[in-house]
């Protein structure tokens, strides 16, 4: 993941930068994140919630984390995993393979913690019973959140990491998205 801001004048952007979820040799692949500010924050004391889809190293199980930062992405906090293990046949089949679609965001409500808010599947009800694909209708996909939210806070740090893209567009397991070169369109694996 990363983050880019730009300056209170509108006119510059920062240099990109890491979000330390995990070391970058970890091996976990995260994607589709939902970023929030907490508009009573801003500038160097900006509070940010970021709610991201990752698979654990050499797994496509679908799990959900969220970090969060009190010093406008400076620091970060350690990841807490809000879900984890859903096999990927669990997850809607499209035209365009599985897909839990680009339903994830963050919010700070009135209580100023952060709010995920993310698709989660649960078991086919009908058909082989460990694939939504032998029957379509049989998914079931809710959107969910967690009880409580997320205060601010971390001291982990990204400066002087390297921002690492990898992934082809040859079915890596690793990867639900690949970003192709002939037009930069996603695609599932």
């Amino acid at each position: 993941m990363l983050t880019h801001s730009l300056n209170a004048t509108g006119t510059s952007w920062s240099s990109i930068g890491r979000v330390p979820i995990d070391a970058t040799n970890s091996g976990i692949d995260h994607f589709i994140p939902g970023l929030a500010v907490n508009k009573t924050t801003s500038a160097s004391g900006a509070q940010l919630g970021l709610t991201y889809y990752f698979y654990p190293a050499g797994s496509t199980s679908l799990s959900v984390g969220i970090v969060s930062s009190t010093n406008a992405s400076s620091t970060w906090s350690a990841p807490i995993t809000l879900t984890s293990g859903t096999p990927s046949s669990w997850v809607a089949t499209t035209s365009q393979g599985r897909m839990v679609g680009d339903y994830i965001s963050t919010s700070y409500g009135s209580d100023n913690l952060a709010h995920g808010v993310f698709a989660t599947a649960t078991a086919p009800t009908t058909g082989a019973g460990t694939s939504c694909s032998s029957t379509l209708d049989n998914c079931t996909e809710p959107t969910s959140t967690f009880t409580t939210g997320l205060a601010a806070g971390g001291s982990a740090s990204g400066t002087g990491s390297p921002v690492l893209f990898s992934g082809t567009s040859n079915g890596n397991p690793q990867s639900l998205w690949n970003v192709v070169d002939n037009n930069g369109a996603k695609h599932r694996d």
